[in-house]
């Protein structure tokens, strides 16, 4: 083009005759820049395919992250799902096991009316209580069925943990003497769990002791947390004793204690707190922690 231009500006519209060597300098720079241009179209299009190559790695990227949230997503809903599932295997098993309790004051109650009948107005009191608390976990079970699993909400430790001991004591076929100190704040645990908790740890006292039975039930407040402490005058736990020993073993003591123990483990850590069982001097001491309200 450069040449082609050189010529028709020298020698046509000029009227200057045709020399060859007017063209060199046209002809040479016309060579440069058709190299240059030739090296800057490659160039473009080796941008252009790099360009492309990203485009391409950012899809794929941005495809395999709306991958990967899609699949934490349903891993996240499978975890929610097995917790639910966990949960509510838990609560009916503990229901369950809460239940079969219930019934011993019922069969001892039937007992002693086949050989007294008039103990009927005395009994009475007894076999409503059993029966009414049979009835509630009865209904525990039921909604866990349903999917309706209790929640921990805020409560007054003294009112709760007394009513539980209360009424633990009145299910228990066996006479025991429970003292309580507890000092008044606000706990966030859900009743029926605490009901639960209370029951295991005074039947295990109670099993393990049949007469003279004494247990001595203490709360305070530690920090963001509230203790609680079972201590009774038994003979202790089981030789070779383990919390976390898989249930149903022949062993009699192991299945007095391990079952309704890892319950209690189980319960307070799904609250929020922990669980602690261990000898002492003149007994057994269980202790439960769970988070405070503040004040």
């Amino acid at each position: 083009m450069l040449v082609g231009l050189a010529h028709l500006n020298f020698h046509v519209l000029g009227g200057a005759d045709f020399d060859w060597k007017r063209l060199i300098l046209p002809a040479a720079l016309g060579i440069a820049l058709g190299l240059l241009l030739i090296r800057d179209i490659a160039r473009h299009r080796q941008l252009q395919r790099a360009a492309a190559d990203l485009t391409g790695a950012r899809d794929d990227a941005l495809r395999i992250a709306e991958e990967r949230q899609a699949l934490l997503l349903r891993a996240e809903r499978q975890l929610a799902q097995l917790r639910r599932e966990q949960a509510s295997a838990l609560l009916a098993f503990g229901a369950v096991h809460d239940l079969r309790n219930v019934l011993v004051p019922i069969i001892a109650s039937a007992d002693l009316l086949d050989d007294d009948v008039t103990l009927a107005p005395e009994l009475a009191g007894e076999l409503r209580t059993a029966g009414e608390r049979g009835n509630q976990l009865c209904n525990r079970v039921l909604d866990v069925l349903r999917g309706d699993i209790p929640f921990a909400a805020p409560v007054d430790i003294v009112d709760a943990l007394t009513e539980a001991v209360d009424l633990a004591t009145r299910l228990l076929p066996d006479q025991m003497q429970v003292s309580c100190d507890l000092v008044s704040a606000a706990v966030r645990v859900n009743r029926e769990d605490l009901l639960q908790i209370t029951h295991n740890l005074l039947t295990n006292s109670s099993n393990a002791r049949r007469g003279g039975l004494q247990v001595r039930v203490e709360g305070a407040a530690m920090g963001d947390r509230y203790q609680i402490t079972f201590l009774d005058n038994g003979p202790g736990l089981p030789p070779g004793f383990e919390m976390n020993a898989e249930p149903g073993a022949n062993d009699l003591d192991a299945e007095l204690h391990g079952v309704g123990l890892r319950l209690v483990e189980v319960l307070a850590s799904r609250n929020g707190g922990r669980f602690d069982i261990r000898d002492v001097e003149g007994g057994v001491l269980a202790m439960v922690e769970l988070p405070r309200m503040p004040d």
